[in-house]
């Protein structure tokens, strides 16, 4: 199978330190489980203590929606 890249915005910056290659078989855990299997990488941060101010809570992630 060939490997497609895509640019994916993220809410911080960062190296991508892992990928979830089993959503290569099982794409549809990202819909059925995005919060177990369905996780798409692991991101080490670069800029935490800058960034993470910026961030949403859930209330206020809610009232944008």
């Amino acid at each position: 199978m060939a490997r497609r890249m895509v640019d994916l915005p993220a809410p911080v910056s960062g190296t991508i330190v892992e990928v979830n290659a089993a959503l290569n078989t099982g794409p549809e855990a990202i819909n059925q489980a995005p919060y177990e299997a369905g996780w798409l990488a692991v991101i080490e941060p670069s800029a935490w203590d800058e960034e993470r101010s910026k961030l949403l809570g859930p209330a206020a992630y809610f009232a944008v929606m």
